[in-house]
């Protein structure tokens, strides 16, 4: 029998592991008063908090039971994940079960929730940077940060449920990689007027609208899937982002609001006007304005090299008989927010066209575009200390 020794602290003892590690454990009665021992605790605190939390689940009524402890990560992560499934958008979970597989699963899913500790989960943690960094890329916090988040949420659900005292995957007890900061100017693309032009000139015929809503409109590309003729309202030169297109690691495509939830209406340059009602001409009100080529009824897919699909490689080829260097779909979007400011558009309303949760939002993407309001207020100033 594993010897005891009494510690200063009613109900908390010091033994030794059979590795004659010092460990600590908390002897204690269930509700029923029956004796039992909790053990395997790696500091005195841990196991005072433990017990702290005990009593008060038993003085509230929700006992929590030690034996709880030792159901697997990923009979909770099962739990976790249908919660998610209903209240993200399918991208966003698709994202979650990716790390799921990749990271958490591998480390976590066998072990009882009860045998995790915060030290344990420090050391994932730097073992998935350093492994990022050992291939030679740079570690990815936002990918960490997801990793976490996802544990962290399988284990609230152990805290909710009786299985553990307390969740060692609290961020605020581990050291996690910080974000780097967005792309800076000189690493965004933003084409000018005259680029975005030529490469709507020489993209096929029918995908140069999109250069114009992705361009100078300032819509993402799976909203532009998005698009019915109904949203049109020309007369008024507003287009109405109502829904957006996205597709899931399995292919499945699905529909929804747009990101962050919320509809919006973009406005439509006069220039564009004729061009959109050619667009529109003999298309029903409820029908998708951009369509594959084939007569499938998918959405366009993102578009990209994709080993020459035309489907998908119309960007890249417009882009080479434009002579412009290679760029994403999304950097088109960059360049509606660039050409916006050079106009001179408040940030707000930047803000309201972008469909982004809020102006602070805006300012932080697109920091660099506003240091010409750093010279106004210089001017400004100067002018003011300058009268006599």
């Amino acid at each position: 029998m594993t010897p005891f020794k009494k510690t200063k602290y009613p109900g908390i003892y010091i033994y030794q592991s059979k590795h004659r590690n010092k460990l600590y454990a908390v002897k204690y009665r269930r509700a029923n008063g029956s004796p039992s021992t909790k053990r395997g605790f790696s500091t005195i605190a841990m196991a005072r908090e433990w017990l702290s939390k005990f009593e008060e689940s038993k003085r509230n009524g929700a006992e929590m039971r030690p034996s709880k402890g030792r159901i697997p990560v990923r009979d909770l992560a099962v739990k976790w994940f249908k919660a998610k499934e209903n209240s993200l958008k399918p991208s966003a979970f698709s994202s979650l079960e990716s790390s799921w597989d990749t990271h958490v699963a591998p480390r976590w899913a066998d072990v009882p929730v009860g045998r995790i500790a915060t030290a344990d989960i420090q050391e994932w943690v730097d073992n998935i940077t350093a492994k990022k960094r050992n291939i030679g890329q740079p570690a990815s916090a936002t990918v960490v940060i997801r990793c976490v988040g996802v544990l962290k949420g399988v284990l609230d659900f152990a805290v909710r449920d009786g299985c553990i005292p307390n969740n060692p995957a609290d961020q605020e007890k581990l050291e996690l990689p910080k974000k780097g900061k967005r792309k800076v100017e000189s690493e965004r693309r933003y084409l000018s007027v005259e680029e975005v032009k030529r490469l709507a000139q020489n993209v096929d015929p029918d995908r140069a609208p999109i250069i114009w809503l992705t361009a100078v409109m300032g819509l993402r590309f799976g909203e532009v899937n998005g698009v019915q003729a109904e949203d049109f309202n020309l007369a008024r030169k507003r287009l109405h982002v109502r829904r957006s297109w996205s597709q899931d690691r399995h292919g499945k495509w699905h529909v929804g609001p747009p990101k962050n939830g919320t509809a919006r209406t973009v406005p439509i340059p006069s220039f564009l006007v004729p061009g959109f009602q050619q667009l529109l001409a003999d298309l029903p009100r409820g029908a998708r304005v951009f369509t594959r080529r084939s007569g499938s009824a998918k959405p366009l897919p993102y578009p990209g090299k994709a080993n020459g699909w035309r489907e998908a490689s119309w960007l890249e080829q417009g882009l080479v008989r434009a002579g412009i260097a290679r760029l994403t779909v999304h950097d088109l979007r960059h360049t509606a927010a660039s050409l916006s400011v050079q106009a001179g558009a408040h940030v707000v309303v930047l803000q309201r066209m972008l469909g982004h949760a809020n102006a602070a939002e805006t300012l932080d993407t697109y920091a660099d575009l506003f240091d010409g309001d750093l010279d106004q207020v210089a001017d400004c100033l100067d002018a003011v200390f300058s009268r006599p």
